[in-house]
């Protein structure tokens, strides 16, 4: 795949290929995802409807938040935005500093003045059927913003996931406990469960925005974007959605072919 840093998809046409843009710094590729989310405000907007967007938790948005916010501090307004997060823990009690509610409320949800009614989790209290309905009443999804997990998972779709599976309860890999293992005491706290929008929920969403930061993403990356999609690579199934963008930083597309920075 070229990675090109001007590329754009073309709405309504599935891309084979799709447009990639590396960028030398962190703080630039959030700046042009930040970009992207504000075309979607202001297009629902001019819609006379509230934007819909799907939302992760973890160390690659914090500077896509940080950026949101600077901007809101300059008069960009967010507290109509409805978020539905991708996952979210099970068996953690109510207002455990862990789970994913409490660190959107820390890291943007609080600071942006977003309600908590307009802030939905697909936490035990939800039942899946309920959070996929509440998405289509909702009015569906206008953007996904994901990162990549180190075994290609997006969400809490782990190696393995269908193509068409839908929000549910999902079994966390040993890898990704890892991952998670800072928001808790010690990785014997981590929970093994949690429940997550599936890939069809996912590609269900009029746009999708994976980004990925870090040398440590490299080959995770090169294989979701440049080998054959495959289940055991779950952001690979993402590749065939009409509107899918990959934002990076130049070490994580390091061994991408042809990439260059821009």
């Amino acid at each position: 795949m070229r990675a090109d840093s001007a590329s754009s998809a073309t709405p309504g046409r599935p891309a084979a290929d799709p447009p990639v843009r590396v960028f030398e710094s962190q703080a630039t590729a959030a700046a042009a995802v930040v970009d992207e989310i504000v075309a979607v405000l202001m297009a629902c907007r001019a819609q006379h409807r509230r934007p819909v967007l799907a939302l992760p938790t973890g160390g690659t948005p914090v500077a896509i938040y940080g950026e949101l916010l600077r901007r809101q501090s300059e008069g960009l307004e967010l507290q109509d935005l409805v978020s539905f997060n991708l996952d979210e823990f099970l068996d953690l009690p109510d207002g455990h500093p862990g789970s994913y509610r409490a660190w959107m409320r820390g890291h943007f949800h609080g600071p942006a003045g977003i309600a908590p009614a307009a802030a939905h989790f697909p936490d035990a209290a939800t039942a899946p059927a309920d959070y996929e309905a509440a998405i289509a009443r909702a009015g569906g999804l206008d953007m996904a913003v994901l990162g990549i997990g180190g075994n290609g998972h997006v969400a809490f779709n782990e190696p393995g996931s269908a193509p068409d599976s839908r929000t549910r309860e999902v079994r966390i890999e040993e890898s990704s406990r890892r991952a998670n293992a800072g928001l808790f005491a010690s990785l014997e706290e981590v929970p093994a469960r949690a429940r997550t929008m599936g890939i069809a929920t996912l590609l269900d969403a009029r746009a999708l925005r994976m980004v990925a930061f870090g040398a440590a993403k490299a080959e995770i990356v090169r294989r979701a974007l440049e080998e054959p999609p495959t289940p055991e690579v779950p952001a690979s199934l993402l590749r065939g959605h009409r509107d899918f963008r990959c934002f990076l930083d130049a070490a994580a597309a390091s061994r991408l072919g042809g990439a260059k920075a821009g």
